[in-house]
């Protein structure tokens, strides 16, 4: 009975450790499975940092490209300062020209105004003088007509002397027929 209470102890000290082991196993399995997917997320943490190095490279590159593309832009901005400084004192001195011309042009403004002033004063009197010469063209062509007409009359009374003239020598040669008659009787 002592050997049976014996092996009934060293039973349940085993079934004991078997249900340790067993919960150890588990544990030791759970553990196993944990380290796996902590693997897995350091794996998939190493391939994202291995990446992000990439990016980082990049970016670095990307950055002293455009430090270099900034250091051309700020030489080139001081040249584009010194072309403007230029083209401004330029500027300046073309509002100086145009004021120039401008005060010019309203000089000739002015001289223009006088001229038109006088042409339409000249205008004014060519209205006249044509009004005058057209006055003068109706007395002259009146007087056209009155001349035509009495050169007519003056023509008529040519003709009616010339008649005349035909019959005063015709009466005097009939005058000399007759005192020749006479003279002979």
């Amino acid at each position: 009975s002592l050997i049976s209470a014996e092996r009934r102890s060293v039973q349940g000290v085993t079934a004991k450790h078997n249900r340790e082991l067993a919960n150890k196993a588990r544990r030791l399995a759970n553990h196993k499975r944990q380290l796996d997917e902590k693997d897995q997320e350091l794996a998939e943490k190493s391939r994202q940092l291995a990446h992000k190095d990439s990016l980082i490279s990049a970016e670095r590159q990307s950055v002293q490209e455009k430090e270099l593309l900034l250091s051309q832009n700020q030489a080139r901005l001081r040249e584009k300062d010194g072309v403007l400084a230029d083209n401004k004192r330029r500027l300046d001195e073309k509002d100086q020209e145009l004021a120039e011309k401008s005060r010019q042009l309203a000089h000739k403004d002015s001289l223009i105004s006088a001229e038109r002033q006088s042409v339409q004063e000249k205008e004014l009197l060519l209205s006249q003088n044509q009004a005058r010469l057209r006055e003068k063209d109706g007395v002259l062509a009146d007087n056209k007509r009155r001349l035509d007409e009495k050169d007519q009359e003056l023509a008529e009374k040519s003709r009616q002397l010339a008649r005349k003239d035909s019959l005063i020598l015709a009466e005097r040669r009939s005058v000399q027929e007759k005192e020749l008659l006479l003279s002979q009787n």
